[in-house]
Order: C-alpha cells, then structure tokens, then sequence
C-alpha cells in the first residue's frame, strides 16, 4: 500500500496538515491559559474550535460532487492563509483571548472538513480488504504530525519566540498543498445497485440514510455523547498542565494518549488484535480504554498521571484505527461525503456545547470524578455495540 505515490501523497500530506494544525493550537491554548488563568476561557477556546463541526452537513454534496484532489488542495489553502493571519496578529503582540478564539474559529472552518474528504478519498483509493490497514497508516500519521509534535512545541516555546512556531505551522500547511497537488483525481463509480438516500440534492438526505440504519444512527449518538466528554477532556489536561506551570509539561500531558495511541495502533491493532474481527476489535478497545480512563482518575494530582494515559491510549488507538474502515464500509461510495458529514455535524457538532459546558464545571467537577464519570461512558457504550449482533460480528474479509 505504501508502495502507492498516491497513498503516501495522501499520508505525507495529511501529515503535514496535522502538524501545522497541532503546532497553532498548542501555542493558541497556552496563550489564552497563562493570559487569563481561566477555564471558560478555555473552554471558549475549544468552543471556537469545534463549532465549525456543526455545519458539516452542508458541504457533504459538495464533497459527493467534487474532486477531493482540489478540495483538500482549497482547504489546505485556507488553513495556511490562516494561520499567516495568526502570525500576523502574535507579531503585533496581540494576545487578546477573543482574538485568539476567533483566529481558531477561522482555520478550524477549513481544518474540520479536510478528515470528510480524505476518509472518502481513501474509500476511492483503497480496497474493501485493506481499509483497516490504511486507517492504521492515517490514525500514525495523525498522532505523529497531530500530537506527538506537541512534546517539542511545549519544550520550544520555552526557548523561541511563538511568531516561530507560528510560521512553522504555516509551513507546514504549505508542504501539505504541495503533497495533494501531486494526487489523482478519483471518481466514483456510480452503482444502480447500491442502496442510495430519499434525495441526493437534499443537504438533509444524509440525515435520512442515518435514521434508516439503526448501526450508523447508534454510532452517531453513541459518538456524540463520547465526544461531549473528549472536549471536556481537553480542558481538564490544559489545567492539570497549568498546575505545573510549565507549557514542556503541558506538551508532554497532550503527548501522552497520543503516544499510546500511536503503540496501540501499531503493536496491538496490527499484533496482538490481528486475528480478532474489526467489530469485535472495535467493542473490546471502547471496553478498554473506559478501563483506563478510571485507572487515571486516581492519579491527576502527580505527574505520574501521564504513565495511565499512555496506558488508556493504547486502547484508544485500536479504536481509532477501526471506526474509519467501519463507517468506509457501511456508507456508499457514492453518498459517503453527503452521510459522513451529517455524522460529524453531530458528533463534532456537541464538542462546542462540551467545550463551553466543561469550561463552567471545572471549578465544580475536580478532574478525579471527571475521568471516573468519561471511564463509566466508555463501559456502557462499548455494552451497547457488544448488544449490537451486526457490529460485533462485523469483518473487512466478508463479501
């Protein structure tokens, strides 16, 4: 698969892009938390962040009808005249949170969309039998370039300017639209047979095909209310970091689930998981890593905390690695772009909502009982897909 120029275009880009993306957030949440010292304003943050999730729905005939070769090229595009925009802004030395908050509302409109389009790209690209393969290759890349950078980043803004860092991140940007300039086109190849939605011109339609098929609308509520806790979980780790008072420490604590994540996806998703079945494989890492997120509720006084999160990701990467080929191989080709962003106006259209709610309950809600109730979620939804004969007895090897 890697032998692919296609493919690796595709990863190698993506990368970039997840580097760029991670490099201006960092320096974006540490700003706003050593300026305000204030968790609604980090939630506000993360608010401004995913709000764009919300309209995903509207661009899923766009991404249906268009080249993903020139919309990941335009997205990419506006990411990097993004964040030149931030760079300009932190060269006035203006660090206003409000201002901040918007320049992050203002890429994440082009950064939340890129994951549509690459998922359906690589369903053009990929066949049935290799989609979890390449879902592993994506989920590294996305650690390595999204967050395993981090580490770096906190140790860097130590020592360097943040206009740097910025301008590295715009960087970045520039070398993934050199990437996707050099993909192939992909159409697809429309099929009579296929079952198809109500109204393909209807921005609802993908909606429509959700509420029709009882495993994709489980996966879009159960994915919605673990995302509502995945954005409080951004702004319990930036003040637990804060505590510390150290953006390396900061760098480190975001690094740690990620690079567990990055050994689960490799070791245990592609090893020890191997010969267990994809649903199966999915269930079992959702039980998992609930586990986990209790065993970390009893360390977020101390550093230690940062060797249960290594330990909680390992999971979290074999689930990474299993939902794209899930949703790639329930949703048709043709309709992939108009149900997959229906999905994610939900499931990313609560983490605003999440981020904001968080925000407020973190001077009442102490990060201990936080990851004691997110653990509790996590058990109980992988009990729902273990009830559901369909995804767990679901396979990439079955017709």
């Amino acid at each position: 698969m890697l032998k692919s120029k296609n493919f690796s275009y595709l990863l190698l880009g993506r990368l970039m892009s997840n580097l760029g993306s991670s490099v201006y957030s960092i320096v974006i949440v540490w700003s706003i938390v050593q300026t305000t010292n204030s968790s609604l304003w980090i939630g506000i943050y993360y608010f401004s962040l995913y709000l764009p999730g919300i309209f995903s729905f509207l661009f899923g005939n766009i991404i249906d009808k268009t080249s993903k070769r020139k919309l990941l090229i335009f997205l990419e595009v506006g990411s990097l005249l993004g964040t030149s925009l931030l760079a300009f802004f932190i060269s006035l030395d203006l660090y206003f949170p409000l201002i901040l908050c918007t320049l992050a509302f203002i890429v994440a409109n082009f950064d939340n969309h890129t994951y549509a389009v690459q998922d359906a790209y690589t369903q053009l690209t990929v066949e049935k039998k290799d989609l979890e393969k390449a879902s592993s290759y994506q989920y590294m890349t996305y650690q390595i370039g999204g967050y395993l950078f981090n580490a770096i980043i906190g140790f860097a803004m130590l020592y360097i300017g943040q206009i740097y860092i910025v301008l590295f991140s715009v960087f970045a940007y520039g070398i993934s639209v050199m990437f996707f300039i050099n993909l192939e086109d992909k159409k697809v190849l429309k099929n009579d047979d296929e079952k198809t939605i109500i109204n393909e011109d209807n921005v609802f339609s993908g909606f429509i095909y959700i509420f029709q098929n009882k495993l994709l609308l489980l996966l879009m509520i159960t994915g919605a209310l673990i995302n509502f806790f995945f954005s409080g979980l951004g702004v319990y780790l930036v003040l637990i970091a804060n505590g510390h008072n150290s953006s390396f420490i900061f760098g480190i604590i975001n690094t740690s689930i990620p690079f567990g994540g990055l050994i689960g996806s490799v070791i245990l998703a592609k090893w020890l998981f191997k010969n267990i079945p994809l649903g199966k494989k999915h269930v079992i890492s959702y039980f998992l890593f609930g586990i986990g997120l209790l065993f970390i509720g009893f360390f977020t006084t101390t550093l230690i905390i940062i060797i249960p999160l290594v330990i909680a990701g390992l999971f979290l990467g074999v689930s990474h690695v299993t939902s794209t080929p899930i949703m790639q191989s329930l949703i048709p080709e043709k309709d992939f772009g108009k149900i997959m962003s229906s999905i994610y106006t939900i499931t990313v259209g609560v983490m605003p909502l999440g981020a904001l709610a968080f925000g407020v309950l973190a001077n009442r809600i102490n990060s201990s009982v936080f990851f004691t109730i997110f653990g509790a979620i996590y058990i109980i939804v992988a009990c729902l897909y273990r009830a559901n004969s369909r995804l767990w007895n679901l396979s990439l090897q079955k017709d």
